[in-house]
């Protein structure tokens, strides 16, 4: 499981929600940051209890905060952890979720946005049983707390805690059952790259040679027949990932993956190398059995079955994302595709809002602010069967207007 229990948006403003154009990053920071996860052998079950405090920082009156609940109960496989959780969407219901202030009182809350594994929230400072409404002026301080119990089947074993703000102590505490598990810890540091947007899913929660030392020791103790894991820093740097990972004495986690994979009906992962080999082979294959076909402007395709057709500006980022397809690679970011089509729009979902390619998932996103086109799902693994309603005949007599 990920949690970026961080009180911030991926948008960071809060334009969008009373109409003044305020970012929040610039409104508050976190003077204290606690994650605490305890994990109970007889139920298999986490309960994970997230304390925040705050301080406004400027002089408009803080009245709401954001909270971000990301899942990954397969760290070790992101994509067939998706898979699971599109039959199996979190919801704060089946997180047993709870939020109050630092006065005990239970505070409102508000789902803004979700995926099958993410929950975005506002957390309001209003009290759910009077109604009462309040505040923090500048350089005033409140504590948020936040609660959820969750059974191993949807929280892996991974904690990652994320920066976003200034933050001038973390503190992450676990235990479990003494002898149940090993626990190391590892940080990120910023990246260039990232200060516009989140990094890809799969680089936070995958192993990569980018992650390093937490450069604070972990200390470990027995007690009560439990182990506990304490960490804190006071130097941590606004944007980095810290990450917990454990692993069972036992083979629960690997019986439970396989488990998942037989009810997905899922191969083995394939490495990197041979998974694009495979999408290469796979796209060669469609375009030689004519079940593709692009016209030389990209103006229009033909694309499993049905014709799209494009404006210059999309037709220019649908030759990237073919060209990108034929190469056997995941994907391509909007930032990216808007620069190479010299397109004005900020968003990719704005210059294809009405065509019926986007509409109809040929061009989706994988993941945050990366696109790609989407091969039928019965067709991804295993090639084109013969299909002579797939082959175009001819192009269809139709005018191609700019929309």
């Amino acid at each position: 499981m990920i949690f970026l229990g961080e009180e911030t948006p991926m948008k960071d403003s809060l334009g969008d929600i009373d109409g003044r154009d305020l970012r929040l990053s610039d409104q508050y920071k976190h003077v204290l940051d606690v994650t605490e996860v305890s994990y109970c052998e007889d139920t298999r079950s986490y309960k994970a209890r997230f304390k925040r405090v705050i301080e406004n920082c400027s002089e408009v009156p803080l009245q709401k905060v954001f909270a971000t609940l990301l899942m990954c109960s397969i760290p070790t496989d992101i994509q067939l952890a998706r898979k699971h959780y599109r039959r199996n969407p979190i919801s704060l219901e089946n997180l047993k979720f709870r939020v109050w202030d630092g006065n005990g009182r239970s505070l409102k809350t508000c789902v803004i946005d979700c995926e099958p594994y993410l929950l975005e929230l506002i957390i309001f400072l209003e009290d759910t049983n009077t109604g009462e409404c309040y505040s923090l002026d500048q350089g005033e301080q409140g504590t948020i707390e936040y609660q959820v119990e969750v059974p191993d089947s949807v929280w892996g074993p991974l904690s990652l805690r994320h920066v976003r703000w200034h933050c001038d102590e973390v503190q992450v505490k676990l235990d479990f059952p003494s002898g149940l598990v090993s626990l190391q810890g590892e940080s990120l540091g910023v990246d260039e790259r990232w200060k516009s947007f989140d990094p890809p899913l799969s680089r936070k929660v995958g192993r990569s040679h980018l992650w390093k030392d937490l450069g604070q020791p972990i200390k470990s103790y027995t007690e009560r027949g439990r182990d506990f894991f304490e960490w804190n820093t006071t130097t941590a740097t606004q944007g980095a990932f810290y990450r917990f990972s454990w692993v069972f004495s036992d083979d629960r986690y690997e019986k439970f993956v396989e488990d998942i994979r037989r009810r997905e009906e899922m191969p083995p992962l394939m490495s990197k190398s041979a998974s694009r080999e495979h999408m290469r082979a796979n796209s060669k294959d469609f375009i030689e059995r004519g079940a593709v076909h692009a016209s030389p402007d990209y103006r229009s395709i033909f694309w499993f079955g049905e014709w799209y057709y494009f404006t210059p500006v999309q037709a220019r980022c649908v030759d990237l994302l073919w060209r990108n397809w034929e190469a056997g690679l995941s994907g391509l970011g909007g930032d990216f595709l808007l620069e190479e089509a010299e397109s004005t729009s900020s968003k990719l979902s704005a210059v294809f809002r009405r065509n019926e390619a986007w509409k109809k998932g040929v061009i989706f996103s994988p993941q945050r602010g990366v696109y790609s086109l989407r091969v039928p799902g019965d067709l991804e693994q295993g090639g084109l069967e013969k299909n002579e309603l797939m082959t175009p005949v001819c192009l269809p007599k139709r005018d191609i207007v700019n929309r």
